[in-house]
């Protein structure tokens, strides 16, 4: 398995990894050959793309099949296409390079953390501006009537472009634009309200920017 482990590296290195089909076929290659002990092998070398995130890579990987079409034949294949030569001479990676690895992907994984906590914060901001501008929904509300309900104390509604103002966008659904007044739902998560669900006469929003 060692052996075929370094092939599988050394081929990795004539491909590359920024184009996102190829990247996600070379997943589907290592894990139809090592399963999910592969994530690692296929981690490491995706870490030369510029575009690499962390967590991507996780929900990726986790979707493929490991008994996909694809199969390692494939990245040998890419790899000769590339230059790569098939003739046993197998270099392992010094630990100064793992180590290198290691360092790379901690720290990319630290900005994306960083980078997550801000988007959370800001739609928490987002939200309570919302619901500071927003007022008491009242029964002829246009989701309301449809769906032939009374309104509770911790709904509000709030217009369309006014929600927009806030958002610094026009809050859609399925590429629709959301219209009219706007009834607000909050999502508590916790001890707070994470983010807000807007829903128009007969269309949903999902919740604004990136909840908790």
């Amino acid at each position: 398995m060692s052996n075929d482990l370094d092939r599988i590296r050394e081929a990795l290195q004539f491909i590359d990894a920024s184009d996102r089909e190829t990247w996600l076929r070379m997943g589907m290659a290592i894990k139809s050959e090592l399963a999910d002990t592969g994530f690692d092998v296929w981690e490491a070398w995706s870490l030369q793309a510029e575009s690499f995130n962390t967590k991507d890579a996780r929900d990726v990987w986790k979707s493929i099949r490991a008994g996909g079409k694809v199969t390692i034949g494939t990245l040998f294949y890419e790899a000769k296409a590339n230059g790569w030569r098939d003739d046993g001479m197998h270099q392992k990676p010094t630990p100064e390079e793992l180590a290198e690895r290691r360092r790379i992907a901690a720290e990319r994984a630290a900005q994306e953390e960083a980078e997550i906590a801000r988007e959370r914060a800001d739609t928490a901001k987002k939200a309570a501006a919302i619901l500071k501008a927003a007022t008491e929904a009242k029964a002829d509300n246009p989701y309301l009537v449809r769906k032939r309900v009374s309104p509770v104390a911790t709904l509000r509604e709030i217009d369309a472009g006014a929600a927009a103002a806030i958002l610094g966008y026009a809050p859609k659904s399925g590429g629709d634009l959301l219209t009219g007044r706007l009834l607000v739902v909050p999502v508590k998560q916790g001890d707070g309200i994470s983010t807000l669900e807007l829903i128009d006469g007969d269309k949903a929003q999902g919740g604004i920017g990136r909840a908790r």
